[in-house]
């Protein structure tokens, strides 16, 4: 009997909304200088974790997932141009915001979002992302709203993305095996 091991598709999409109910920005950030004297002297500008979510190595407990909605489509084949195996996907993840906030992040490793990232309301309007970028040293997506989620209303993320089927079983990722000299 040949044994032999398969990929195991895991992608985790966690969502959390960090309530922005101070004065300063949630745009603002750390700020560290070394002063010329001594590399060892180091001024920080100490802002709190609830007021940058995107800081924290935990994601905020403010928002309640309803649903996950997520489509992939791997492709085990090399692509022709960059010679990597490549996925795409798109999610669809509906919450209730449980207390009012304009930044929502969300766990994301090595994701190209295809198309643009867009919060709806229940009623299928759209609210603006007026800024989004990747806060690689958590492995988060920040997204920046222009206008704040109401406490307990519905809302839904939506995504598309491509990335890489990676080797090192880590995020969605394909193995190979040989059985009888070929590789499979």
């Amino acid at each position: 009997m040949t044994w032999f091991r398969k990929g195991f598709i895991v992608l985790g999409l966690a969502l959390a909304v960090q309530a922005s109910t101070t004065g300063q920005s949630p745009l603002a950030h750390n700020t560290t200088a070394t002063t010329p004297n001594s590399t060892q002297s180091t001024l920080k500008k100490s802002i709190s974790s609830a007021q940058k979510p995107w800081m924290s190595p935990y994601l905020p407990n403010t928002l309640q997932p309803i649903n996950y909605e997520v489509e992939l489509w791997p492709w085990l084949f090399r692509e022709s141009s960059s010679s990597l195996f490549l996925f795409h996907g798109r999610s669809k993840v509906t919450f209730r915001c449980l207390n009012r906030t304009n930044i929502i992040v969300i766990h994301s490793r090595s994701l190209n979002y295809t198309k643009p990232v867009k919060v709806t309301r229940m009623d299928n309007s759209t609210i603006t992302v007026r800024r989004l970028w990747e806060e690689r040293a958590n492995e988060y997506l920040v997204l920046i709203l222009r206008s704040h989620l109401q406490k307990g209303k519905v809302y839904t993320l939506h995504t598309a993305f491509c990335g890489e089927l990676t080797d090192d079983l880590t995020g969605l990722y394909r193995c190979e095996y040989e059985e009888d000299g070929t590789t499979k």
